[in-house]
């Protein structure tokens, strides 16, 4: 019986792992080749990422790297990549993984993926300086994708560097500027880095924006109101034990 499409995935993979075990000359990559001809486009990339993970499975690092990259470059998955990047960097491959996705950026620099990749790739090999560099880039080329620009201060918070976060958050947080989420986290990052009134400055910024005028709440319960945010704001100050930032509300 004919294989359905998906299941033509899972036994190119099973194939693949079975002769890389058996035969130390077989090509991959001709199979891959082969049964890329009878696959829809939407499987292109998945197939690749089986005939991957086999060569992972057998401990063919070189056949891994080649594959994973022939995946890759078709869809940019995070879990494939951490995965083929944790393999290439056990067998010392990782800088030629990292080579070709910086080759692509530099061919496509409007294209967002590269950044990302080379982001994630920076990241796992733990140059978090490059990492931030490229999580920038990421933003730039795409500034209305959310994700990317929380991903990025998030790379500046685990470098400590809780005052360049709160700023790069502030070109994010213009056209948010009664987005309670965005400016507790920048005030929240001013307070880490010992910035109190200026994490005061952004709260009362947001509760402009959000109509409030620092009038003293009628009740401790939030309810949505202009007082039920303001009490909310003096409570978070409070949570972070910055009684005198929270009484400058």
């Amino acid at each position: 019986l004919p294989l359905e499409p998906e299941e033509r995935v899972v036994a190119a993979g099973q194939l693949a792992r079975i002769s890389l075990r058996e035969d130390g000359a077989f090509d991959a990559m001709a199979l891959g080749k082969r049964e890329a001809k009878l696959l829809p486009d939407r499987l292109q990339a998945d197939l690749w990422n089986a005939l991957a993970l086999a060569a992972r499975r057998e401990e063919r690092p070189r056949t891994d790297l080649t594959l994973s990259i022939e995946a890759l470059n078709r869809r940019i998955d995070r879990e494939w990549l951490a995965g083929a990047a944790k393999a290439a960097a056990a067998a010392g491959l990782d800088p030629e993984m990292l080579r070709f996705f910086e080759t692509q950026r530099a061919r496509s620099p409007r294209d967002v993926r590269w950044a990302v990749a080379v982001r994630d790739l920076k990241m796992y090999a733990g140059n978090l300086s490059g990492a931030i560099d490229a999580a920038k880039e990421a933003c730039a080329i795409a500034p209305e994708q959310e994700s990317l620009q929380r991903e990025a201060v998030t790379l500046f918070e685990r470098v400590g560097r809780f005052r360049d976060a709160s700023d790069f958050l502030a070109g994010w947080a213009k056209s948010r500027a009664g987005d309670e989420s965005v400016a507790m986290w920048r005030a929240a990052l001013l307070v880490r880095a010992g910035e109190n009134t200026q994490a005061v400055e952004v709260v009362r910024a947001y509760l402009a924006a959000a109509g409030t005028h620092g009038t003293a709440p009628a009740s401790d319960d939030e309810d949505g109101s202009p007082a039920g945010k303001f009490a909310w704001a003096v409570r978070r100050f409070l949570e972070w034990n910055r009684p005198k930032a929270a009484w400058m509300l």
